[in-house]
């Protein structure tokens, strides 16, 4: 009578995921840091406060008034350009870019050629009023209204009022800069002791302390990697660090829904908090997963970055034009 059971508990066994093989947050640089990122922003609760700001007499609006320009700076790196680009779409939608400008090197921005069926036609009826503190600008089709905050930078959209999306509310935007590899000089060797009698005072040489990081408040003590390891295989990155993180919240809908190729409730569970379901975020990667959980944040095979958000008097959605790994 054992037979049988054994076979079924061997064949469970067999068809199991292998999860050593896919790599999880932990295992991958950029979201390792992100988490990190997240978790000193909610030790440091009502004092933290985001790095980037606009500077307002660099905003420039387009002739036909359905877009606006702005330079963003960072106060950690102040000597790195960034800039911010805001659309007004006809359908009531509206598009949210940033990127570095003038750096090392360009990041590849052309996702949406390749995701989009045509690029959405701008509105011709929006018009944008700026203040000291913000610039904003009301969709009369729809009564949607984008605001986009100066200090610290925040983007929201509101209707009749009440805020429904909001970008950079917790403060957790972070755009890693290209930047040059550091080549650690060689350590000095010490000079070789002079032979004496044994009587001669000896000297004890003293590690120099590590130097102290002005933004580890930010990003933390441990360095981005130019390499990471997984499975016994190295990946170079010969351009560097280059991830983007960013909190976007939801603030008047309690349900979240979307991001296909996931095996898990449609209503998404959490995965951050003392009721999260699972220890891992979602994971956006294009894979081929054989025997996959039945319940799991694991990826499948593609990566879909679109996500509704459903309340008692709207549903919104956000979708992320970006073509890389996501977490």
């Amino acid at each position: 009578m054992w037979l049988p059971l054994a076979l079924l508990l061997l064949a469970t066994d067999v068809l199991a995921v292998k999860r050593h093989d896919f790599k999880t947050c932990d295992q991958s640089g950029f979201c390792k840091r992100g988490r990190s990122l997240a978790s000193r922003a909610k030790t440091a609760s009502s004092t933290w406060k985001s790095p980037y700001s606009i500077d307002a007499s660099s905003i420039a609006i387009t002739a036909k008034k359905s877009r606006f320009t702005a330079s963003v700076i960072s106060s950690i790196y102040p000597e790195i350009k960034f800039e911010l680009d805001v659309r007004a779409h006809e359908d009531g939608t509206f598009r949210v870019r940033m990127d570095e400008v003038d750096g090392l090197r360009k990041r590849y921005d052309e996702t949406a050629k390749w995701a989009l069926i045509q690029e959405p036609l701008l509105s011709e009826t929006i018009s944008w009023k700026q203040t000291k503190k913000d610039i904003k600008a009301l969709n009369s089709k729809t009564g949607v209204e984008v605001r986009v905050q100066f200090a610290p930078l925040r983007v929201a959209l509101a209707r009749n009022g009440k805020e429904e999306v909001v970008l950079n509310g917790q403060g957790l935007l972070h755009m890693e800069h290209f930047r040059l590899k550091d080549i650690p000089s060689p350590e000095e060797s010490p000079a070789p002791a002079a032979v004496g009698d044994g009587t001669e005072p000896q000297v004890v040489m003293e590690a120099p302390e590590p130097p102290v990081k002005p933004n580890a408040w930010f990003e933390g003590d441990v360095e981005p990697q130019w390499d990471e390891s997984f499975g016994g295989h190295t990946d170079t990155k010969p351009k560097g660090p280059e991830s983007l993180s960013l909190d976007i919240t939801f603030p008047t809908h309690g349900h979240l829904y979307g991001l296909p190729e996931h095996a898990t409730r449609m209503d998404l569970p959490t995965t951050t908090g003392e009721g999260a379901k699972y220890r891992d975020p979602y994971r956006l990667y294009n894979l081929d997963v054989f025997e996959y959980e039945a319940d799991s944040e694991m990826a499948l095979y593609g990566a879909v970055p679109l996500v509704h958000a459903h309340g008692i008097h709207s549903t919104v959605g956000v979708f992320n034009a970006i073509g890389s790994e996501t977490w």
